[in-house]
């Protein structure tokens, strides 16, 4: 049997699914304040003294429950939240998120509204707790999803997560392979989606559409300081610090069938020397321009990678004022020297005039392999690039001393290969030392850096 909630005049029903009295129970909520009505019926549906497995709890189509306080849900297997086509309405303090998601398995959040009135910090927090005494309810967090639900920030401020997995009780441990799907968290002030720790892996984003609030410097859709996630779809829009904002990664981030506008960057990782792997691979999708920094890098990634982009559109008209759109590789070792890795495929980048410069930027310390690009011109039709992206195999800390001398000279008319220290003889456009980097090309007499 199924329990629904049903509102009454100023109060509302909650309905609890084989509760822990064995039966349905329907449970009356002030309009007002629905906060321990929620929670008592959240541990109506937890079984007492038996193994963990949970209910399920459901609202009224069109019931609103004001929530002045987290809402707590710790050790259990299974089970749903049905919102039902209600809404949950937040008017609670700002220091804490509207769900406390402990220890649960497979526990699932479906058809819910989260309407934020109040400051909130995030809508969902999933996290790792220390074990009880109780064997029976020792649960390793894992494989939980949010299915169709809406979570609505209003404005700038107001939501600062939607969804976090996080390190809050200092175990780096579980808390991984949650599904988000078909689910909407608009204006967000920090992220959409925030993964705190290490052992937070392999989650899953599905047909996720997001927004920054208005006014945001910083926000992004996913923002990871470990773990790994794999997003497929969905639409991410108006975030002012990127769409994937990146410092570590614990496993492979694959992002498929990307879909941005009105953001100020596609992929962002810190700046700064590291030799660590951070593993990400895009496919396919589209990242429009329109809101893209002022320093033009669409892609701002100063880790080792490997960074693979394949068959991504990149259009959009540049803001006035913004630099030349680029996808700035620029790994630089913190020990011994080492190269990281870019492959850059079938991307085409339809940005009138982008046949006028490279939209490749890369360190000395990077090998780049680049095939089947494509720029256009300022008619946009379809034209040769400039540069790495025009094909290439391999760039790594070749010096002009090294370019002018040995094996280099051998090489057939046609190589190009990137010099870190090449700048170009202005008359003749030949390589010539003493520069700040430039991609030389093997010609019949010599190397170009034109």
């Amino acid at each position: 049997m199924t329990r629904a909630l049903a509102a009454v005049g100023l109060l509302a029903l909650l309905r609890v699914t084989a509760s822990a009295a064995g039966g349905p129970a329907d449970l009356v909520c002030s309009s007002d304040d629905a906060t321990r009505c929620w929670q008592v019926a959240i541990e109506e549906a937890m079984p007492q003294g038996m193994a963990p497995y949970f209910a399920t709890v459901t609202g009224s189509p069109n019931a609103t429950y004001i929530i002045r306080d987290t809402l707590t849900i710790e050790s259990v297997y299974g089970g749903t939240i049905d919102g039902n086509g209600s809404v949950l309405q937040w008017q609670g303090p700002p220091d804490r998120p509207m769900f406390l998601v402990k220890n649960t398995q497979q526990l699932r959040f479906i058809n819910l509204r989260i309407f934020v009135v109040s400051p909130l910090q995030s809508a969902f927090e999933f996290t790792k707790a220390p074990y009880g005494k109780d064997a029976a309810r020792n649960v390793a967090p894992s494989l939980n999803v949010i299915d169709s639900v809406r979570i609505e920030g209003v404005k700038l401020g107001n939501l600062q997560y939607g969804v976090r997995f996080s390190k809050r009780y200092g175990i780096d441990e579980d808390n991984d392979q949650s599904t988000i799907m078909n689910t909407a968290i608009y204006n967000v002030t920090e992220a959409a989606i925030s993964i705190e720790h290490t052992q937070s892996q392999a989650h899953h984003f599905y047909a996720v559409k997001a927004s920054g609030a208005p006014g945001n410097q910083n926000a992004a859709f996913v923002r990871a300081a470990g773990g790994s996630f794999t997003s497929l779809g969905g639409f991410h829009g108006r975030f002012g610090g990127a769409v994937y904002d990146l410092t570590s990664a614990n496993g492979t981030n694959l992002i498929i069938d990307e879909g941005s506008e009105a953001s100020a960057r596609f992929i962002r990782t810190p700046e700064g020397a590291a030799s660590f792997a951070l593993p990400v691979h895009v496919i396919g999708g589209r990242f429009s321009v329109d809101q893209l920094a002022p320093d033009g890098r669409l892609v701002d990634f100063n880790r080792m990678g490997p960074l693979s982009i394949r068959g991504l559109k990149i259009d959009g008209p540049v803001p006035k004022g913004a630099a030349n759109p680029v996808i700035s590789f620029w790994p630089q070792p913190a020990g011994a020297p080492a190269h990281g890795q870019l492959a850059v495929s079938d991307v085409a980048f339809t940005i009138p005039q982008s046949n006028t410069w490279d939209p490749l930027r890369v360190s000395a310390f990077a090998h780049v392999n680049s095939s089947g690009n494509t720029c256009v011109d300022a008619a946009g039709a379809v034209a040769e690039c400039k540069g790495l992206a025009a094909g290439v195999t391999s760039t790594a800390g070749v010096s002009f001393a090294e370019l002018s001398a040995g094996g280099f000279q051998t090489l057939l008319p046609g190589h190009s290969t990137y010099c870190d220290d090449c700048g170009a003889d202005r008359q003749s456009g030949l390589c010539v030392g003493g520069g700040t980097g430039q991609l030389a090309q093997k010609r019949r007499d010599g190397w170009y850096c034109d």
